[in-house]
This record gives structure tokens, C-alpha cells and sequence, in this order.
């Protein structure tokens, strides 16, 4: 949206059903998070091999 890369996403838990955040854990209300994406497949590995010489080359 607007040139910015947005996700929307339900989230549940009973931690957040706590009355001292009844004021941020309702619907609607923005949240920032960190998101980090590994790679377990076979060719995890060679790829990271690979991407780490290119990088150490300068050509990625």
C-alpha cells in the first residue's frame, strides 16, 4: 500500500486477555513485529555457500 509492503494477520492468545491490556490487544490495534525467514531445504546450504562467495567477490 502507498509503496510500503504490508501484511495483515490475526493473532491469538490467552496471554493477551489480560485486563491491563484490554487497551492494546483489540482488534484493529497496530503491532510492529520482526519477522526472520530461514531456509531448511536441501539446497539451504549450497545456496548459503554460494551467496557468501558471491558476496565476498563483490558481485551480489
Amino acid at each position: 500500500e502507498n509503496g510500503k509492503a504490508v501484511s495483515r494477520a490475526l493473532i491469538t492468545s490467552e496471554e493477551l486477555e489480560g485486563e491491563d491490556l484490554d487497551l492494546i490487544a483489540t482488534d484493529g490495534a497496530p503491532v510492529s513485529v520482526r519477522v526472520e525467514l530461514t531456509d531448511d531445504g536441501v539446497l539451504a546450504g549450497p545456496t548459503d555457500a554460494l551467496m557468501d562467495f558471491l558476496r565476498s567477490v563483490g558481485l551480489r
